[in-house]
């Protein structure tokens, strides 16, 4: 199973998530909200809106066995006040720009260690989906189309 070859179930996924993000069945949260993470990287995390659902992206990433990329998380989180990005997303950006050389450091070094496990972490997401079948419905469908 490949990336390209899900595309369509991803975006019928992304729709579902941005619509009714708290209905999604567990294995369908996991690859919505780690999908970012192996495409686009921890500080983007940040820098958009996946950092409203931390408390579920620690969980996931624990569930497919990644402590260490759930206490990555944990310690950018700590670049917050109270340990807490903040929900809204101008008010979080503001926030990181306002950051000292330390915390961007700090920030630069979490984000350069997450991209070390990042292959690991998408070839653990990919066996998941493909072990859950969460995609193999619309894969189904449209392979059956083609026909």
């Amino acid at each position: 199973m490949n990336r390209e070859r899900l595309q369509n179930a991803w975006e019928a996924l992304l729709e579902e998530g941005l619509n009714n993000y708290h209905n999604l069945e567990r294995n369908k949260r996991i690859w919505y909200n780690l999908e970012p993470l192996t495409t686009d990287g921890l500080m983007d995390h940040y820098l958009n809106e996946g950092a409203i659902r931390n408390a579920d992206v620690i969980q996931d990433l624990e569930y497919l066995g990644f402590q260490d990329l759930a206490n990555m998380v944990r310690k950018f989180n700590g670049l917050f006040p109270e340990n807490t990005p903040p929900a809204d997303l101008k008010a979080r950006n503001l926030h990181m720009t306002e950051w000292n050389e330390q915390q961007e450091a700090i920030a630069d070094d979490i984000e350069s260690h997450f991209w070390d496990r990042s292959a690991e972490l998408e070839a653990k997401l990919l066996n998941h989906i493909a072990k859950t079948g969460i995609a193999a419905i619309k894969i189904y469908k449209e392979e059956e189309a083609n026909e």
